[in-house]
């Protein structure tokens, strides 16, 4: 009997298996080819039913050190409005299953797809990893021949700025598909911008403006000449009257920049803010792992970018109409989600 038993758990382990390979290899052509989408369904409710343990997650309360309490179950109402959000999320996660990485990963949607989703599965947003993800990510796009490596810096710092915004918008307990869409095509349509104008020789009209700031952005943090440079650029934005006046002269001019752009091509001001939000985070990564004398860089970059913040989503606005058209089109419901939403 036990022979049985044991013969019976490895068979069900390499059913498992298989049948793991079989959703991974399926997930990316369900949505364009109608028996996959049917023999991914079929998947996944045989692999759940050799899952007992399988467990719907819930979200933890949360108290902060001022006594503020967030998702205290204790409150029927704040318990009554999580049930509600986490019986929809519970239902796509049971039989959507998670989101996984696309590979290979051959197209700008695929790339897209991993980028966002690392982000989201890593708890990436605020941790100062967008710079880390983009550069990865930049220099995949372009060892796969999605763009020419001379334009790694742009997409690095385009893609750096989307995706923090991005991650900032996701929810924690369950990323939902059609957000992953939506967010996936933002992506694509940064990789296929910097494809078309920011490649050699470079058509876009946003790319002087990126220049000049970029060296403005140096001169404010510049030392002046004699000593060491470190001490010396201390020296300098521990002064305010120094620093102060050149960050706010850099913020106005960045916001007139915008504008000025905005006026000739929407999507143009929308890469000038992305890549300079984006250097600023460049600049601050490597600020803040560098020397002691590079920390006061650091928080100089940061107040700027920090000024910007509440504005990003203005400033995206184009790529988020088009990211999320689909979305708007069919209010976030693909035909799984049509028919996983009649049996509810």
């Amino acid at each position: 009997m036990a022979l049985v038993e044991r013969r019976r758990a490895a068979a069900d382990a390499g059913l498992a298996q298989a049948l793991h390979g079989a959703i991974h290899a399926l997930e990316p052509l369900r949505g364009v080819w109608e028996p996959a989408f049917e023999a991914h369904r079929t998947a996944r409710t045989e692999l759940q039913a050799l899952d007992p343990a399988y467990e719907t997650r819930t979200l933890r309360t949360v108290k902060t050190a001022s006594g503020l309490t967030v998702n205290d179950r204790s409150d029927p109402a704040v318990d009554a409005m999580l049930q509600l959000m986490e019986a929809q999320q519970q239902h796509e996660a049971h039989w959507r299953g998670e989101i996984v990485m696309r590979v290979p990963d051959f197209d700008d949607a695929s790339v897209a797809h991993n980028a966002v989703l690392w982000g989201y599965r890593n708890r990436d947003y605020g941790s100062g990893a967008e710079v880390g993800v983009a550069t990865a990510f930049a220099a995949r796009a372009a060892w796969r021949d999605l763009i020419p490596e001379e334009s790694v810096p742009h997409l690095q710092r385009i893609m750096a700025s989307l995706l923090r915004f991005l991650w900032g918008q996701q929810k924690v307990q369950h990323l939902e598909h059609w957000m992953m869409s939506a967010h996936r095509e933002v992506i694509a349509l940064a990789i296929e911008r910097v494809r078309s104008s920011w490649a050699p020789p470079e058509s876009s009209i946003a790319l002087q403006e990126t220049r000049a700031l970029s060296t403005a952005i140096d001169h404010a943090f510049a030392a002046p000449a004699g000593g060491s440079k470190f001490a010396q650029v201390r020296a300098a934005l521990q002064s305010s009257d120094s620093v102060a006046p050149a960050l706010v002269e850099l913020r106005d001019e960045i916001e007139a920049t915008i504008h000025r752009l905005h006026r000739l091509d929407p999507y143009a001001a929308a890469d000038f803010g992305a890549w300079i939000l984006g250097d600023l985070l460049t600049r601050i990564h490597a600020a803040s792992a560098g020397p002691d004398g590079w920390r006061e860089v650091a928080l100089g970059c940061s107040s700027l970018y920090e000024a910007f913040e509440s504005k990003q989503e203005g400033w995206f606005m184009p790529y988020l109409m088009d990211g999320f058209k689909e979305v708007r089109e069919s209010g976030g419901q693909d035909l799984f989600a049509q028919w996983s939403g009649s049996v509810l």
